[in-house]
């Protein structure tokens, strides 16, 4: 194969967060990942919902995000309780990034998830 002729296509927009996958010799098909990308579009943050208080919510609740070092909030909706460890639900919130560029966020910042109910 020459690599000149080759090109590796992502399907989705975003920016390599890893690329330890890829490596001089290693080969590659088009099941195998190269990369991970963390997708620009879909940025969610995940917040755990304690069992007890699973009776008092719903899907689509509205939430106030406040993420670290940014000093806007944003506005969003719960997804569906999914469950997670030691009697807890885990729940996505998706965060619209319209006016942030990819530089401000990081995976991994911690962030404070506010459900009207």
């Amino acid at each position: 194969m020459r690599l000149d002729q080759t090109s590796l296509i992502s399907p989705v927009s975003g920016i390599i967060v890893d690329d330890s996958f890829c490596r001089v010799g290693q080969f590659i098909t088009p099941a195998s990942s190269a990369y991970k990308i963390l997708d620009s579009e879909s940025y969610f943050i995940r917040s755990e919902l304690d069992y007890s208080k699973l009776k008092y919510f719903s899907v689509s609740h509205p939430a106030t995000l406040k993420i670290m070092d940014i000093p806007e909030k944003f506005d969003s909706t719960s997804s569906l309780p999914l469950p997670g460890p030691k009697n807890k639900f885990v729940i996505l919130f998706k965060l619209t990034t319209d006016n942030l560029s990819l530089t401000t966020l990081v995976p991994g910042l911690p962030a404070e998830v506010t459900v009207t109910i």
